[in-house]
């Protein structure tokens, strides 16, 4: 049972709004580097990663710096019983003298903020990519 656990730790992510498929794309790749399975599909997932991404722009007092906050409410849900396991809401701002770098570098600090909370909430429930954190009795 424990192992089968183990071995269903699969998630598949579905994001909307702006710049969703990018900020997806990056997720995904933080939840890889932190060992979990991304699938191309939700009926193959244990998990399904949920959610919302924008971007804010910010006007601070630097002419010279464009900031902007990127921001993302996600959800994750157990796949068998519909269940939400867990809700967060992440932001971060970053700046940049070219608006899109800016962007860029929210999206990926994002995504590994995101991934990290992921992996977080996991672990909280007993189970991480490739482990259970305790045993049950």
């Amino acid at each position: 049972e424990r192992q089968r656990l183990i071995d269903s730790t699969h998630f598949f992510i579905q994001i909307d709004g702006e710049a969703a498929e990018l900020f997806a794309h990056r997720l995904g790749a933080a939840m890889t580097g932190l060992g979990y399975r991304i699938v191309p599909s939700a009926d193959q997932a244990a998990g399904l990663i949920s959610g919302t991404f924008w971007f804010q722009p910010l006007i601070l007092d630097n002419p010279n710096v464009k900031f902007v906050r990127a921001l993302a409410d996600i959800s994750i849900i157990d796949m068998d019983t519909q269940t939400q396991i867990a809700a967060f809401s992440e932001n971060i701002r970053k700046g940049h003298v070219d608006e899109n770098e800016a962007r860029r570098k929210a999206v990926d600090q994002l995504a590994q903020q995101t991934a990290a909370d992921i992996l977080q909430t996991m672990g909280a429930i007993g189970m991480t990519a490739g482990h259970r954190d305790a045993e049950q009795p």
